[in-house]
């Protein structure tokens, strides 16, 4: 089993390899770890890291139109005081998510399901998908809702002109 630590935390796997100028249409690696591999990201600094490979890689690839990251560690593991160094970098989270999102004119479906992210991640990416052009389908069951999600949502929900279904299952 492979394991993150403060210590080793830079060691997290090379940037994604959807990355680049390929024509990758769907990307679908959704809960592939830890649950298969075994890797577990303890700390929020690695779990951030491996967030914003994420966010860098989906900037190169505007072909994408289909993301299933279900269950991927991209937010804290538990819940965090405002304010907290688990704050600020799952702000950053979903600052840079948002705007790789936002990036990915041809994006239809989004899965985010069991990703971690709490209320300031799931507020920047809600915000950077209300006037998305293309969004039709969006899943981001199991994460964390806060005042801000929920303006963004609601702002998401009377903004969006493209938005069929949205997925909202077991959101705290």
């Amino acid at each position: 089993e492979h394991r993150l630590s403060p210590a080793n935390a830079r060691a997290l796997p090379p940037p994604p390899p959807f990355a680049g100028q390929s024509h990758l249409v769907t990307l679908d690696w959704g809960a592939v770890w830890p649950a298969r591999s075994g890797l577990v990201l303890h700390t929020v600094s690695a779990r951030s890291q491996w967030a914003l490979q994420i966010a860098r890689a989906l900037r190169t690839n505007k072909s994408i139109v289909n993301i299933n990251l279900a269950g991927q560690p991209l937010g804290a593991a538990s819940a965090f005081d405002d304010g907290s160094a688990e704050a600020r970098c799952e702000a950053r989270v979903g600052a840079e998510l948002s705007a790789a999102l936002r990036a990915h004119w041809a994006l239809e479906w989004i899965c985010l399901d069991s990703a971690s992210l709490h209320d300031e991640a799931i507020g920047a990416i809600l915000g950077a998908m209300a006037d998305h052009p293309a969004i039709q389908h969006m899943d981001i069951s199991k994460n964390h809702f806060g005042r801000k999600a929920a303006r963004a949502l609601t702002s998401m929900l009377t903004q969006s002109r493209t938005l069929s279904e949205l997925r909202l299952v077991s959101c705290e």
